[in-house]
Parts: structure tokens; sequence; C-alpha cells
């Protein structure tokens, strides 16, 4: 038995009875904020992957692209290396629900700010034909 009074021969119903000792929960008790809940390290960063898109209005291939803001380097043009394209389509999914396979991106070095926002940018994508070739269009 160490110091919190827990043994090695733990189950789950041990755990849980332990946990209803220890947290005291009741009408005032406050949702965990977790803004305060670890500590951000900036060298670790975060990650983000985009699943996909629910219930899209049309039946065309939807991309989404996605930046920090600041500096929102899609709309102002800085530092193109800062915008992500989820492009990667899971042809399984369903034309109202696509969904993306593009893996995690990770975020690094980025100071902490409490404005900090990501946003993403949905688009859809239509071809045209020009002279001989496809090209594709985003809207």
């Amino acid at each position: 038995m160490n110091a919190e009074g827990i043994t090695d021969d733990i189950n789950d119903d041990r755990i849980l009875d332990w946990i209803d000792q220890k947290v005291l929960r009741n009408n005032s008790t406050e949702i965990i904020d977790l803004q305060y809940f670890a500590k951000y390290q900036k060298e670790s960063g975060f990650k983000f992957a985009l699943d996909g898109f629910h219930n899209v209005p049309d039946k065309v291939p939807y991309i989404g692209l996605c930046c920090l803001n600041p500096p929102a380097a899609l709309y102002t043009g800085k530092d193109t290396n800062m915008i992500h394209l989820y492009s990667t389509f899971n042809w399984e999914s369903p034309y109202s629900s696509p969904q993306f396979l593009d893996p995690f991106v990770t975020f690094r070095d980025i100071s902490f700010d409490k404005n900090l926002t990501l946003i993403i940018d949905v688009r859809t994508l239509t071809f045209k034909k020009k002279n001989k070739t496809v090209e594709a269009v985003f809207k």
C-alpha cells in the first residue's frame, strides 16, 4: 500500500471508489477548466487534424485549408508554409460527410497567446476544361 492508500492489486471498482472518496461533487461543483489542466509547452506544441465535414450542401469535393491566426497567412499572404491543405479523401465516406485521411499537423514553437485561433477555410473543388486540359478551381 502506498501513501494514497492504493495497493498494487487494483481493479476498476477500487479505482472508482478511490476517485469518489477524493473528488467531492455537488450542485456547486464547477466543470474543470481545461485552460489550467495542463501547462502549454511551446517546444512540444499541439497537433491538429481535420477529420472531415458533416452535412455539406453540394455533391462536389470539398477541401479544407487551415492556418493559425495570427498571422492568418491564408489571407495575408505571409509565410505560406503555415497554410495546411486537407484533401486526401476517404473515397468510402458519403458525399454529404466527406472524410480526410491526412495526418496530424504539429504546430511547434508557437508562443502562448490566449487569442490564438485556428482558422479552417472550407472550399469546394470544381473542374473546368481549359483547352485540352482540366484545371481545378477552388471556391
